[in-house]
């Protein structure tokens, strides 16, 4: 961490790892896994962003999975909103992108909203399924206008879904 003043980088440093007021002067770990996980939630935070996001749907694969990554990593808590429908910012995500988005959802969300997902496959739903299982605390999932594309599965993906909030303890 590179700061103007040196004492504002040891005290920032020392507050990372939860030294105590009486510690903040003293000589900060040269590597902690605070400082990772502090990265990663302050990168998750930009990646979150409606405009990142939005700006990460034109870039290249390489751009799109940099965004992606930092995304999942993120401490994000209340709403996530994906509407996929046309005109929005996922307007003409691939399948393999959209279930990228879904699979990388950060853990941390306590709602969930999902709308317009008609356009996608069976992958898409398996991912978001297999994630919302990962989640600590989410609270509250809506699905609203989902179609299951090109697939005979779409039984079988509203059987995962309920089977999925049958064992669910923290969706209300």
């Amino acid at each position: 961490a590179e700061t103007s003043v040196e004492e504002d980088r040891v005290h920032i440093l020392n507050t990372i790892v939860g030294c105590s007021v009486e510690n903040l002067n003293a000589v900060p770990p040269t590597r902690h896994g605070k400082y990772e996980e502090f990265n990663n939630n302050f990168r998750g935070s930009f990646a979150s962003s409606v405009a990142a996001l939005q700006n990460a749907v034109t870039e290249s694969d390489r751009g799109w999975n940099k965004v992606i990554k930092a995304f999942s990593k993120g401490a994000v808590r209340g709403l996530m909103v994906l509407d996929f429908k046309s005109g929005g910012i996922f307007d003409g995500l691939t399948g393999a992108r959209a279930t990228q988005l879904v699979a990388h959802l950060p853990l941390t969300i306590d709602r969930l909203h999902i709308w317009n997902a008609e356009y996608y496959g069976i992958e898409f739903w398996d991912a978001l399924i297999e994630r919302v299982q990962q989640f600590h605390n989410v609270k509250e999932l809506t699905i609203e206008k989902m179609l299951v594309v090109g697939e005979d599965g779409g039984q079988d993906v509203g059987l995962m879904l309920a089977k999925m909030l049958s064992t669910n303890t923290t969706i209300e």
